[in-house]
């Protein structure tokens, strides 16, 4: 009994230092790519590789999330499920963002189904890919109850793809098609994987037309990848019935949703409160335990199915996601204009 109480604090102490490493190093760097979930993630990818854990460390691994990712859900939700926000957008960059999230869940999905891919892979890349990276992936991972492989071949896929559409894609498409810096924010607000990628996007954008004032489109790009976090409501269930517990699914739905109604009421009744204390307070809560939960994910998982069949394919949806979504955008933006 002794033995197996060290197993879990030595457990517990790992995952916590990993978390706590990833989410000082996003802080300190300041590097919009320095995502602490992911960081957690392949920082847990790496020791697991090197060292030979016993199996009481290993199953506390794939415990932890499970009481983790939950915790954070509800306060993810008080800050980006924000109704408020969502009530006062244009309804015509409402349709186009769903439009973009939609051609993006479609796409992953018919391309996994076409490859023999895994459908949870499939439903994390989907996830991952068309709402907001590591995040999505924790909260929709949980609803499926997935292993841990599956989201760490997922995350890396799609990690891989947003970098490459950050600093090839974007820039490429943006100088040839000759938009001006409004789209090019809808563009990357849309399209990109990442929060910190819709930040980067803007911050090294390519010398395009200034239509808008750049600080005016930074803020554009990033409302509209709030709005990408509206869709979580329908993967959550959608996808979650993959793990065929309806009301354990719906639980997660209902602690989502009741986060983002009590958020956005603080937002609309009690602003103050919200900008100066709820939300500077909760963000590093739940990014703390997200990215601990990341740590025992990783560490519980194979590195060497990243290279596997299934981290080749997951890869290549998430680069046909990408790029269906960007023609979609590409082709209702001209129709529009």
């Amino acid at each position: 009994m002794l033995k197996q109480h060290r197993d879990v604090f030595r457990s517990l102490t790992i995952i916590l230092t990993i978390g706590l490493a990833s989410y000082a190093t996003e802080k300190i760097a300041g590097d919009s790519f320095a995502d602490p979930l992911l960081l957690a993630l392949i920082i847990g990818i790496a020791l697991r590789s090197m060292i030979n854990f016993n199996q009481n460390t290993i199953d506390f691994f794939k415990v932890a999330p499970k009481y983790l990712i939950p915790v954070g859900i509800i306060f993810y939700a008080l800050i980006n499920l924000n109704f408020v926000k969502y009530s006062k957008h244009d309804p015509l960059l409402i349709l186009i963002t769903f439009g973009v999230v939609t051609v993006y869940f479609l796409s992953i999905i018919v391309s996994g189904k076409l490859l023999n891919q895994k459908k949870e892979i499939s439903y994390l890349v989907a996830t991952s890919s068309g709402i907001c990276g590591a995040s999505a992936i924790a909260v929709t991972s949980h609803a499926m109850d997935a292993e841990s492989d599956d989201v760490s071949v997922s995350l890396i896929a799609v990690t891989f793809v947003g970098l490459l559409a950050l600093f090839v894609a974007l820039p490429f498409v943006g100088t040839i098609m000759g938009l001006d810096n409004e789209v090019y924010a809808i563009f990357a607000g849309t399209t990109m994987q990442y929060t910190g990628f819709v930040k980067a996007a803007m911050d090294y954008i390519p010398p395009l037309v200034e239509k808008v004032d750049a600080l005016y489109a930074a803020k554009l790009a990033l409302s509209v990848k709030a709005l990408r976090y509206l869709a979580l409501i329908v993967a959550i269930p959608v996808f979650g019935s993959v793990r065929k517990n309806k009301l354990y699914t719906f639980s997660i739905l209902f602690i989502f949703i009741i986060g983002g109604v009590l958020g956005s009421y603080f937002y609309g009744h009690h602003r103050i409160f919200y900008d100066e204390m709820l939300s500077p307070t909760i963000k590093p809560i739940y990014m703390f335990l997200w990215a601990t939960a990341m740590a025992a994910i990783g560490l519980n998982a194979d590195a060497r199915k990243i290279l596997s069949d299934h981290g080749l394919k997951a890869l290549l949806m998430a680069t046909i996601g990408f790029s269906c979504a960007s023609v979609f955008f590409l082709i209702m933006i001209n129709f529009i204009r």
